[in-house]
């Protein structure tokens, strides 16, 4: 287990920090569905990475596009149940054990939401390559699936960001969430 969300931190960390290309993308909101979760994402964002892992765990990260930018969505499901807090921890060890992660501080774990979802959270910040990055882990877990979000950003950015993040987390759906919710 810990060697799996080792791997996909370090997957993300290598995706968060690639260099992004301007481009003159639609501003029109863009639709991701998959097989456990689907969301929308704005236009000047992109998928920039997806893996199904195999053993029932499946990744996808979303970054705001441009050399200049650093938001960064990532969401890992897995089909099985995890403890919530465990997995906060582990996941903010790989990022602290991060070479290119410096100060790394994380806020004690508590109890949130995720788009109405019950969830645990911890909120974080360190510095890569001299600037100072925020973010926030959540995980939860759904009937028998559990799923990580990590939201990240330069702190600078976090204006710039924010409509994108809000979206992204208010249109993040579980398909068999639409009928328990009816």
């Amino acid at each position: 287990m810990k060697k799996i969300l080792a791997l996909v931190l370090v997957i993300c960390f290598v995706t968060a920090c690639k260099n992004g290309t301007e481009s003159g993308s639609s501003k029109v909101n863009q639709s991701y569905e998959g097989k456990s979760f689907k969301f929308e994402h704005p236009g000047d964002w992109t998928i920039t990475d997806e893996e199904d892992m195999g053993g029932g765990i499946f990744y996808i990260a979303v970054e705001k596009n441009g050399f200049d930018s650093s938001g960064l969505f990532m969401v890992t499901s897995f089909s099985y149940p995890l403890e919530l807090d465990d997995t906060i921890e582990l996941s903010m060890e790989d990022y602290e054990t991060n070479t290119y992660i410096k100060n790394l501080e994380v806020s004690p774990i508590v109890d949130d939401t995720f788009n109405g979802m019950s969830s645990r959270s911890a909120n974080f910040n360190f510095r890569t390559f001299g600037l100072k990055h925020n973010g926030k882990i959540h995980a939860f877990n759904f009937e028998d699936s559990s799923f990580i979000v990590i939201k990240q950003e330069a702190t600078e950015d976090q204006k710039k960001n924010a409509q994108g993040f809000s979206l992204l987390e208010n249109s993040f759906e579980i398909p068999s969430m639409e009928t328990t919710m009816e």
